[in-house]
Formats: C-alpha cells, structure tokens, sequence
C-alpha cells in the first residue's frame, strides 16, 4: 500500500472515530472517568497523534475501568471494538467500516 493512500485511510478512520467520540461525549450517561478518557483521546487526534497511538491509549484507559467493571452501555460498543485483535490487526483498512456502522440504529 503506498504511503499516500495508508494516510488517506488514517485520516478517514481519525474522523470517524472523532464522530464516534463526539457522539459519546454528547451523552450523559457516560461516566465522569469515560468522559475523561474521552477528551483526552480527542484532544490526541486534534493534536494530529497518530490513529493507532489514540486508540491504544483509549483501550489501555478503558481497559482500568474495565477491570472494576465500570464501563456504561454506551462506552462499551466502542471498548468492545478497539479491543478486539482482528480490529487491530487489520490495519487501517477495515477501520472506517468500524467505526461508520458502531452508532447507526
């Protein structure tokens, strides 16, 4: 895959998963802790961070309130997707389907 088209798929995924983020933050019902983790994750993609880096540092905050098994119904979906190996593995490729089909009802 050329550099050109990696970076076109890196920033179509960094704007899904900021909308997806957005989406999130809009709620109430998520956690003072899950909102943190949040801001922080889109404060990294407004710093321009690199896609991967944001989505490991967001799996490694969640995974702590996961363990104290205090994720909300809402936050889950997303943790549940950014944990999974395939999602990871697959590179950038499969990452805007991800992210685009998460929040449609």
């Amino acid at each position: 895959m050329s550099l050109r088209k990696r970076q076109e798929q890196e920033n179509l995924a960094k704007a899904k998963f900021a909308v997806t983020i957005n989406s999130l933050l809009a709620k109430d019902t998520i956690s003072t802790p899950e909102r943190k983790f949040l801001l922080e994750a889109k404060d990294e993609l407004n710093k321009n961070y690199s896609f991967e880096r944001v989505a490991g540092d967001l799996q490694g905050n969640l995974t702590f309130l996961a363990m104290k098994n205090e994720i909300s119904k809402d936050v889950g979906p997303l943790y549940l997707q950014i944990t999974d190996t395939q999602f990871m593995d697959k590179g950038l490729g499969g990452l805007g389907m991800a992210f685009s089909s998460m929040f449609h009802a």
